[in-house]
């Protein structure tokens, strides 16, 4: 009796110390694509498949693998590569840029060169300066832009200005708003009186409206 007491505690402490083997169930059906077997909120209950695992067991959920990345590739060489490819992408944007502001520069000195030509074969700049010499005593005063040139005389409330544009080879004078005129020639929309190359060819005629617009000019207010 002793003996069979003795040999039932020795398989009772042989099952305590070597448990029987775990059995991983059938997970045949599962999508490959899933980078961890299905546990119900519990440890993974199989090995993840990925070789590059932080741990064997991990809760589903708390693995994230990396796609596209080479194998050792740390997060240190991303950052690298990321600034790298932004300081690519800043210079592409600063060529453009640069790009950009020759264009602007170039059509702006196109204006110009065309507005210097305009009033040099219509001989309106030689009238402007007679004006500004023999009426003015030179006390006028030239404002140039790209394709614009103001001729102001007078301070405060007797600011006045000649106003003239070009565009293309033609020549506009700026006036107070007025009732459009009869006359077809210069042409006039209320605002503007407006010479074509065909009308501006005639000197005198150029001169003759000139010396109207200086004695009848825009009024400038105080704040201009």
């Amino acid at each position: 009796m002793r003996f069979l007491f003795r040999l039932a505690a020795s398989l009772w402490m042989t099952c305590s110390i070597f448990p029987k083997k775990v059995s991983w169930p059938n997970t045949s059906n599962r999508s490959t694509d899933d980078p961890c077997f299905p546990c119900r909120g519990r440890f993974c209950c199989s090995p993840p498949k990925s070789a590059h695992a932080l741990s064997l067991f991990a809760p589903c959920g708390t693995l994230r693998y990396r796609k596209n990345a080479p194998i050792g590739a740390s997060n240190k060489e991303v950052s690298i590569t990321s600034r790298e490819e932004k300081q690519v992408q800043e210079e592409i944007k600063s060529d453009e840029q640069m790009l950009s502001e020759q264009e602007i520069s170039a059509a702006r000195l196109a204006l110009r060169e065309n507005a210097k030509r305009v009033l040099r074969e219509s001989g309106l700049a030689q009238m402007l300066q007679e004006i500004n010499k023999n009426e003015l005593r030179r006390r006028g005063q030239f404002e140039e832009y790209d394709s614009m040139v103001l001729l102001k005389w007078g301070t405060g409330y007797t600011r006045r200005h000649i106003w003239v544009e070009i565009k293309g080879n033609t020549i506009l004078f700026r006036l107070s708003p007025h009732r459009k005129c009869t006359s077809s020639v210069p042409l006039c929309d209320g605002e503007y009186h407006t010479f074509t190359s065909q009308m501006w060819v005639d000197s005198d005629l150029l001169r003759l409206e000139l010396y109207k617009y200086y004695r009848k000019p825009v009024a400038e207010s105080s704040d201009d």
